[in-house]
């Protein structure tokens, strides 16, 4: 993950729009290296089978007549 300067947060704030904009810039200046988790590991997969199990709990029961 990539840091925030630490000087030009100090000087502009903290602020998470600051933050925001400061990453935006570092993005289009080409400084940003970090890469984005994938989304096909373990803790994704985890993640999935809690949302499909909470959704069949909350999922309403319809009786045959």
């Amino acid at each position: 993950m990539n840091q925030p300067d630490k000087a030009t947060r100090r000087r502009r704030g903290k602020s998470d729009i600051v933050d925001a904009e400061a990453a935006a810039r570092a993005v289009i200046m080409g400084r940003a290296t970090a890469t984005a988790k994938a989304d096909d590991g373990p803790v994704e997969m985890l993640r999935l089978l809690a949302r499909v199990s909470l959704r069949r709990v909350s999922a309403p029961i319809f009786e045959a007549e």
